[in-house]
């Protein structure tokens, strides 16, 4: 039996798009799993509420639904693009993004990075992705978990993450990125207002 040849991360992105949404992992591709049920419920809900939010407050900022990649430097013993569940940005870093792949370059990256903890998938949402989104340099992060109940926010502090804050229940989720925010935890992972 052959083993498929490893990608470059170059190649990965000259493949035919054919509407999977998919990860890039050390050569190989990684298809993942379409958002459904609470998961698709929670991520569209925080997708409405920050829009909403940023034109309220006339900030010139996107929120974009499982739409771009983020690039994760190349290290000795990595090469990675990942697909967070909500990206945030500034509308000149999306519009960049209109003439090429929506991937967000080592050195450009959103400014904030947002995952809904898959059953399946939480030790990658809370502890990998967490440690490669500060490697490419995205200032804050959160980890929504419907499973435990709770949202932490992670700020980057130099070259590594600090939790901001952990919220669970009916406490307002506080975001350095967005400090007049005003979203409780139980709203988010009932999705609802």
């Amino acid at each position: 039996m052959t083993q498929a040849r490893l990608l470059t991360y170059e190649e990965y992105l000259q493949r035919p798009y054919d509407g999977r949404r998919t990860e890039f992992i050390d050569g190989r591709v990684v298809e993942l799993a379409p958002p459904r049920g609470k998961h698709a419920d929670i991520v569209l809900y925080l997708y409405e509420k920050l829009k909403a939010h940023f034109a309220e407050q006339h900030l010139p900022l996107l929120c974009k639904p499982f739409a771009a990649q983020v690039r994760i430097p190349l290290s000795e013993t990595r090469d990675r693009g990942r697909d967070p569940d909500l990206i945030v940005c500034t509308v000149q870093q999306w519009e960049s993004l209109q003439d090429q792949t929506a991937v967000f370059k080592v050195g450009n990256p959103p400014l904030v990075a947002i995952e809904a903890v898959s059953p399946g998938n939480a030790k990658t949402d809370i502890g990998t992705k967490r440690a490669e989104y500060a490697d490419a340099g995205i200032q804050e992060y959160w980890i929504v978990n419907a499973l435990e109940g709770y949202i932490s926010v992670w700020t980057l502090r130099g070259r590594v993450y600090e939790e901001f804050g952990y919220f669970s229940n009916d406490e307002t989720v506080r975001s350095e990125a967005f400090p007049r925010l005003n979203l409780t935890v139980d709203q988010i992972l009932k999705a609802q207002d």
